[in-house]
């Protein structure tokens, strides 16, 4: 075997399958889209805007399931409004302080 024959079973042949396939398309997306998200967030100085949202949104999470069971879109909505509420009430806290 050869190495350039050898590089394509390492590298190429896992690819194949057509769920990796579609995990390799998200992760570039989502590379590309974190790397963009990030950059905004750090210039603007909301670094922990990030934090303070995924506290928020767990206890939403917690409550959506302790109240509807563990219907995935009650959970969903759960987080949701929660990080909503946050949101908000972060922009009225930031946008009354000064």
């Amino acid at each position: 075997m050869d190495l350039a024959a050898g590089l394509q079973q390492l590298l190429i042949d896992p690819l194949a399958p057509a769920f990796m396939q579609r995990a390799l398309l998200g992760v570039i997306v989502i590379g590309i889209v974190c790397g963009v998200v990030g950059a905004y967030v750090v210039t603007r100085g909301m670094a922990f805007l990030g934090d303070a949202m995924a506290h928020t949104v767990l206890p939403g999470v917690a409550i959506a399931y302790l109240a509807a069971g563990a219907g995935r879109e009650w959970v969903f909505i759960g987080g949701l409004v929660a990080g909503l509420l946050s949101a908000v009430g972060i922009g009225f806290l930031t946008r009354g302080g000064r």
